[in-house]
């Protein structure tokens, strides 16, 4: 596995020079599933898969896919020590599969000569060292995180990705996981029956196109809190894609399960690095789940 990062003048490169052939195809692989989860991409690409493996009649791609707006692209990986522009009218010459976009994955910098190669020929384009390590960086940092802890090392994603705190950011199966384990007694396996009121404002508030949040669902331990983010975050998850960050006070906290307490309790507001407000709660909230404890009890 590939972990010394490149010498770079600017923002440090990911060192896929190091990938082998297969290491760079599973790399792309795993890169074109998370863009599939990208905020706003327009057009946005909704399925990909592998065109075969080493040994087939690859037609000369190893990837395919479409996007949302009907357009459909290829890509093929070149792991080699140099692409000029003789290999690429070489690879636009021996592809046989129609598509919109063809796009040539080359682990290390493409030349000037390459790059001009590539405009005498339309829908073709280059993914270099740089353009992979931009793309990653486009992703949501817990997209990000997972796809380069998996190929190049926690160590090479540190140092790439702009986020200091990085490690903070885990997606659903890293956080759920253990809940989610064959055996447990308590589990969230099952099926979330009711609180379509709160997941209706959740939703609502995760909505593709809204500012990013922070949402607080408050209440007493054993409600179902961390239940009902597994829910609305699945729901949502595609697209847009959501984060879980690690913080001493969770951020997900609670919500009754009847009634409708929980909408009231519920309050969003935009996340800001810059000046650290916090979330707040209205002031019904404690209120209402009062009420909702002492009907509960009552019944």
């Amino acid at each position: 596995m590939a972990g010394a990062l490149q010498p770079e003048a600017g923002p440090p490169l990911l060192p896929t020079p190091e990938l082998t052939w297969d290491e760079l195809e599973s790399f792309l692989d795993s890169l074109l599933e998370r863009l599939q989860r990208l905020p706003g991409a327009n057009p946005r690409l909704t399925s990909s898969y592998r065109h075969g493996r080493r040994g087939d009649d690859q037609e000369g791609i190893d990837h395919y896919g479409t996007y949302d707006d009907g357009s459909t692209s290829t890509w093929q990986c070149r792991a080699r020590e140099s692409l000029g522009p003789a290999a690429v009218k070489e690879i636009v010459r021996e592809t046989e599969v129609e598509a919109d976009r063809h796009v040539i994955v080359f682990g290390r910098r493409a030349s000037a000569p390459a790059r001009k190669e590539m405009r005498e020929h339309t829908g073709w384009e280059i993914w270099d060292q740089r353009d992979l390590t931009n793309k990653v960086r486009s992703l949501p940092t817990h997209e990000a995180r997972a796809l380069l802890d998996d190929h190049l090392g926690g160590g090479v994603r540190r140092v790439v990705l702009p986020a200091a705190d990085s490690d903070a950011f885990i997606g659903l199966d890293d956080h759920f996981g253990p809940l989610l384990t064959q055996g447990r007694i308590f589990h969230h396996r099952t099926d979330l029956l009711g609180r379509s009121d709160v997941l209706g404002q959740l939703s609502e508030a995760l909505r593709p196109g809204a500012a990013p949040k922070i949402i607080v669902v408050t209440g007493p331990g054993g409600r179902g809190k961390s239940r009902v983010a597994l829910e609305v975050l699945r729901s949502v998850s595609r697209p847009p894609p959501v984060s879980l960050r690690r913080a001493n006070t969770p951020t997900w906290s609670g919500s009754p399960a009847t009634g409708s307490e929980p909408a009231s309790c519920l309050r969003s507001c935009p996340a800001s690095a810059s000046t650290g407000a916090a979330p707040q709660r209205r002031p019904s909230c404690s209120a209402g789940l009062r009420s909702a404890t002492r009907r509960r009890t009552a019944s």
